[in-house]
């Protein structure tokens, strides 16, 4: 018989020797490249592994070069820190021995506790540092990733984030990362573990995904892109927290993860705070919303056009605003506007005048109605417009026309 430790991540820790002849292909890649086949990852985690409470059976997978092992999760606190593998090589492992593998699994947990926290704080360390805006300490810490074989050094890459936002009226706190973390290890399974790096970052987390075939990777972003927001959404407390999630572009190398990430960044800001754009946006397919994207929460009224900020405090605003933006989408069609507002055509000039009054406008100026837009799309993506919890009493109904 054989023994191995790996990660939780299925990574190589430790292993007894074994003669060549009798060492299967699973075990020898895993040592050679520290890490599983992603094809063998799925196959293990399908067999139960994750969920096992002691020593499990795994049978033989000839197609893989897998021969059949026990598997003894090694836990700390109800927490899985990694597994221990005992590969049977003809001889079958017995009820007594069983015992004893679970014994061993128990007393190495105590072991790996600070190991596999050391290690996981370090790498996080060195992904937080990708992911920054300082270039070399970015490429630094991508060349210390590869020489670490925590991601493949032949993988193209790409990197999504998805953003959460709790109910109007609750603040972010701890579920965020409770929430992130089991949405993280839903999204992972089936990974290879050098084809994938995660971190969060207050209400972000992100993902870099790597694939050695570029069109293949550029083909699967989107339905990765929706796969990530459906497990982290399927993590959160209620289906009034809202979660985006942004696709950067790929890049050839890890080395380029950073600029990936500005760009995930920027489109999660945007994504389904814009009517006509869903929760799930690739930086690709941003558009114009690229010039806007790097407002976000550090934005306040006072960086929005002067104007919008006088609707913004104005009673009644919510609707003139809703009004003016409603008109400067149709392009100033007052027929198309009136017929979405269901509006008699005099009362939309009564709202547009009132519109030009309060904010100090010409809409007739093609500068003003520019400047009225953008301010618009701004606050809708920094979250100052709509307001949720706005509440129009009848008499300024009235007075907004």
């Amino acid at each position: 018989m054989a023994v191995l430790v790996d990660d939780p991540q299925l990574r190589p820790l430790a292993y007894s020797a074994q003669a060549i002849e009798a060492v299967d292909r699973v075990r020898a890649e895993s040592i050679l490249n520290r890490a599983a086949p992603p094809e063998v990852v799925e196959y293990l985690l399908d067999q139960g592994i994750e969920h096992a409470d002691g020593p499990l059976k795994v049978p033989a997978a000839e197609d893989l070069g897998l021969a059949a092992r026990v598997c003894a999760p090694i836990a700390d606190d109800d927490k899985t820190v990694g597994y221990l593998w005992v590969i049977e090589n003809g001889h079958r492992v017995g009820e007594s021995e069983r015992d004893l593998i679970q014994q061993v699994a128990d007393g190495a947990a105590h072991l790996l506790r600070g190991n596999a926290r050391q290690r996981q704080r370090k790498i996080e360390a060195r992904i937080d540092e990708l992911l920054g805006q300082d270039l070399g300490l970015s490429c630094e810490a991508a060349a210390d990733l590869l020489d670490a074989r925590e991601f493949s050094s032949s993988a193209h890459a790409a990197v999504l984030v998805a953003k959460v936002s709790p109910p109007p009226g609750e603040a972010l706190d701890e579920t965020v990362a409770v929430l992130f973390s089991r949405g993280l290890s839903a999204f992972g399974r089936g990974f290879s573990p050098q084809h994938l790096l995660s971190l969060i970052r207050g209400d972000q987390a992100a993902v870099v995904v790597g694939d050695e075939d570029p069109r293949e990777l550029e083909a699967r972003l989107p339905e990765l892109g929706e796969s990530f927001r459906r497990h982290v959404a399927a993590a959160a407390p209620d289906a009034r927290w809202t979660v985006s999630v942004g696709i950067g572009s790929p890049t050839r190398s890890l080395a380029g993860a950073s600029r990936s990430y500005g760009q995930a960044a920027q489109a999660a800001a945007v994504a389904g705070s814009l009517d006509g754009i869903g929760p799930v946006l690739s930086w690709s397919d941003m558009g114009i919303y690229r010039l806007l994207a790097p407002v976000g929460e550090e934005t306040g009224p006072d960086d929005l056009p002067d104007g919008i900020t006088r609707l913004l405090e104005h009673p009644g605003g919510e609707m003139l605003l809703h009004t003016l933006e409603t008109y400067l989408d149709h392009g100033g069609d007052a027929q198309a506007t009136t017929a979405e507002l269901f509006l008699a055509r005099g009362s939309l000039y009564y709202r547009l005048h009132r519109i030009e009054e309060i904010a100090d406008v010409n809409l007739r100026c093609g500068h003003d109605r520019l400047m009225l837009h953008v301010g618009l799309k701004m606050a809708r993506i920094c979250g100052l417009y709509p307001n949720p919890e706005a509440q129009l009493s009848e008499a300024e109904l009235v007075e907004a026309g």
